[in-house]
């Protein structure tokens, strides 16, 4: 390290470990298991005072399931083998939940179930973003406790997934698009899935190169503005909001998929853009006002303009632009990090003291007898009681970025 931010870096470490240890696993460790039924309680109210339902949605179990089969392996954070053996109960609990109760007929993974495991809504199989949360925990489950039926059973929720989304018939439920619009979050999560997927066989590297490359060409402009939304002839009509707007937490938290991309295939171009990416976000997502990184922008900055389609996306955009959400801060402080380690550019370190200043002055709860985060502001920092993509408090986000800073400052 030759600037003058490295002396910096293992207390950021330490910090990050004592948040991840000493705040947020502490909360989830005491309210989240169902010892009942199995899985996990998380539809806790936005400042964890009580719990509002006993529902389970299948995309919350499936982060819980990979939080907690990656915590029982994880040597960064410097956790006691007692510790691990109870991450690893904890995720047994999740993997057999989800294997017994989580699957329709179809094949299709259910959006929501009861604390039973009984599926529950009009539409079932709402969204194809569950089963990819499913497949990622059933595949780290696998590795954790080196069980060949959950990497198998991983394969196969992969390989249906992969299906719909090759046919494009899917649900995408809570951002529902048009038919002939191409949504980011799709590749993006698909390459983060490939990913996973890897560690048990590098064969799915192909397809972690392909959904990559997908989002790198098409959705990325020339300004490096990662659009969100794009037609099926890769086409942009500056003209709708559905295409002018960018989702600054999306395109930080993909920086960083890319750059997982870019070690695992040995492609120095895709870590180029993907620095590129995280830049052009904090360039326009930050809200020079307010102070945070805003939920959504206009693609060069500021509130999102254009016409609307009358879709249910376009309203959450218009209405939410600049509400400040936890997990597009703790994706903002990793990912910044990353960047400034792999080429010492100081705008990085500076953006992430700026983001870590914001962050930990309005997120985390005051009352430090509960803890955890507060995760939704309104766009001056108050709390809200608003419900955005699912009725849950997810710990998927502070926790897996708090542990990929631990590990990336060893």
């Amino acid at each position: 390290m030759h600037s003058r931010w490295a002396d910096d870096l293992s207390g950021l470490r330490d910090f990050y470990k004592g948040q991840l240890k000493g705040n947020i696993l502490p909360f989830w460790l005491k309210r989240c298991l169902d010892e009942r039924n199995g899985g996990y309680f998380n539809c806790f109210d936005n400042r964890g005072l009580g719990l509002v339902s006993r529902d389970k949605y299948t995309w919350s179990q499936g982060r819980f399931l990979w939080l907690f089969s990656t915590l029982a392996t994880d040597e960064a954070c410097g956790f006691t083998s007692e510790e691990q053996k109870l991450f690893l109960a904890y995720a047994r609990s999740g993997y057999d939940f989800l294997k017994s109760h989580c699957f329709l007929p179809s094949g299709h993974c259910a959006f929501v179930m009861d604390e039973e495991g009984r599926p529950k809504g009009e539409v079932l199989d709402a969204s194809i973003y569950a089963d990819c949360f499913a497949a990622i925990g059933f595949a780290a489950y696998g590795l954790a406790a080196k069980d060949g039926q959950a990497k198998a059973l991983a394969g196969k929720t992969y390989a249906g997934i992969r299906q719909r989304v090759t046919s494009g018939i899917f649900n995408s439920l809570p951002y529902p698009l048009p038919q002939g619009f191409m949504a980011h979050g799709i590749p993006m999560i698909m390459s983060n899935v490939a990913m996973q997927m890897s560690l048990i066989d590098k064969a799915y590297l192909s397809d972690l190169e392909a959904f990559t490359d997908t989002v790198q060409q098409n959705f990325v402009d020339d300004s490096f503005t990662v659009r969100e939304t794009i037609d099926s002839s890769k086409g942009i009509c500056d003209d709708y909001l559905l295409f002018t707007h960018a989702n600054p937490g999306h395109s930080l938290e993909d920086a960083w998929f890319m750059l997982d991309a870019s070690q695992a295939l040995g492609r120095e171009d895709i870590q180029d853009k993907a620095i590129r990416i995280a830049r052009r976000a904090l360039e326009t997502g930050w809200d020079e006002e307010h102070g945070g990184i805003l939920h959504f922008c206009d693609r060069n900055g500021g509130e999102p303009r254009g016409l609307s389609l009358g879709t249910s996306t376009e309203t959450l955009v218009s209405q939410g632009w600049g509400d400040k959400l936890w997990w597009v801060h703790s994706e903002a402080l990793y990912t910044t990090l990353r960047c400034y380690l792999i080429g010492h550019d100081e705008q990085f370190m500076k953006a992430h003291e700026r983001i870590k200043e914001y962050t930990f002055s309005h997120f985390p709860n005051p009352d430090k007898a509960i803890g955890e985060w507060i995760q939704i502001l309104d766009r001056e920092g108050r709390p809200m009681d608003k419900v955005v993509a699912l009725p849950v408090k997810d710990p998927f986000h502070i926790a897996r970025d708090f542990l990929l800073i631990c590990r990336l400052l060893g």
